[in-house]
């Protein structure tokens, strides 16, 4: 199953990928007062675009996915995944959530990893790649922080296994009973983060700048620009 929503990017040691691009200092979005501009934009579609192909290949920019153009669901994925990740920086930031020494440093040794291996024509600037990167680990923060007390009862996981058709789980490993009872509370733990984030995400105004966002064009590989 292709999932159309990328949530909480971690690794941005990446191939390098360009995107044809106007002036850097025009902006994609707007979240309340805080202003996201193309070449910011640009490093979740070159991780969007990374994933993509490697779910469906390099040649998935010539399907389809549900009936839409692969480039449309990229672009629609990463816009909702930038919005999602700023806003739930934003909270963390409400919520004192900071980055200890410890992951400092892991946030300092990974903007120096990319900028060596995945930046080498300085396409992007050192600001831009390290709050990339401090984003999206502040975010995990947040989801370990606002999900770490969800409780899964015996009664829950055994209502979930009939749910799923496992009427009986004599015939279920201890192994495979522990994988499914977590993938469950995973589940759960999602679950109540969404229901999170749709409140919090009330409270903040988005503008998204259609004009300038419809004209990316992503390139695809051994094409040039």
């Amino acid at each position: 199953m292709f999932n159309r929503t990328m949530l909480y990017v971690l690794s941005i040691i990446i191939t390098m990928i360009f995107f044809n691009a106007c002036s850097n200092n025009d902006y994609i979005i707007k979240i309340n007062n805080e202003t996201i501009l193309k070449q910011e934009f640009d490093l979740y579609l070159l991780k969007g675009k990374e994933y993509f192909e490697s779910q469906g290949g390099e040649d998935i920019w010539q399907t389809k996915i549900d009936g839409e153009d692969a480039k449309t669901v990229l672009k629609n994925s990463v816009l909702d995944t930038v919005i999602r990740t700023k806003i739930q920086a934003a909270v963390a930031k409400k919520k004192n959530i900071n980055l200890d020494v410890e992951e400092k440093k892991q946030l300092n040794d990974t903007v120096e990893k990319y900028i060596e291996q995945a930046n080498s024509k300085k396409r992007f600037s050192r600001e831009n790649v390290e709050k990339f990167v401090r984003d999206n680990m502040i975010v995990v923060k947040l989801y370990n922080s606002e999900t770490q007390n969800v409780e899964i009862t015996d009664q829950m996981f055994n209502d979930y296994l009939k749910e799923n058709g496992n009427n009986s789980t004599s015939d279920i490993s201890n192994e495979e009973r522990e994988k499914i009872k977590e993938d469950f509370y995973n589940s759960k733990r999602n679950e109540l983060f969404e229901q999170k984030y749709n409140e919090w995400k009330k409270e903040y105004r988005i503008e998204i700048n259609n004009k300038e966002l419809n004209e990316i064009v992503i390139v695809e590989n051994g094409k040039r620009e």
